[in-house]
C-alpha cells in the first residue's frame, strides 16, 4: 500500500472510531453529587458535540462529555454562584457554540438545568421546570 493511500485509510479509521464513540451508550455520565447541579443537554443539531461548562470569572472552562446527534445526556456541574455558560464544540467540524448566560445565586439555586442545542446551532440554557 502506498503512503498516501495508507494515510487516507488511517484517517478514515480514526474518523469512524470517533463517530462510533459518540453514539448512544458511548460515554458514561457521572452521578450528580450534593454540591452539583444536574444539567440535561439535549442535542438537536446535525452532529455530535463536546460539552463544556464555564462559571464566568470563577472557574476555567471544563469538559463534561460528548452528546450524540438526537440524544440527551445528564451531567453534574459543580455548584458555584455566578454567571454560568455552556459551550459546545464539534469533534468533527469547526463549529463552536456558546449558550446564553444564566445568573445563579444561593437565593435562586435550581435543582436542575437544561440546555438545548437546536439544528440552527443556537443553545438555550434555562432552569428545568
Amino acid at each position: 500500500m502506498d503512503i498516501p493511500r495508507r494515510s487516507i485509510v488511517i484517517m478514515l479509521v480514526a474518523f469512524l472510531s470517533a463517530c462510533a464513540g459518540a453514539q448512544p451508550g458511548g460515554e458514561e455520565t457521572a452521578p450528580v453529587s450534593g454540591n452539583q447541579i444536574k444539567l440535561t443537554v439535549v442535542n438537536e443539531s446535525d452532529g455530535p458535540v463536546d460539552v463544556y461548562y464555564h462559571w464566568e470569572d470563577r472557574t476555567p472552562r471544563a469538559r463534561l462529555g460528548t452528546v450524540a446527534i438526537g440524544r440527551s445526556s445528564d451531567f453534574g456541574v459543580p455548584w458555584v454562584t455566578g454567571r454560568l455558560r455552556i459551550l459546545f464544540e464539534s469533534p468533527v467540524a469547526t463549529t463552536s457554540v456558546t449558550s446564553n448566560v444564566l445568573y445563579l445565586s444561593e437565593a435562586n439555586r435550581p435543582e436542575e438545568l437544561e440546555v438545548r442545542l437546536d439544528w440552527r446551532y443556537r443553545a438555550i440554557l434555562e432552569i428545568k421546570k
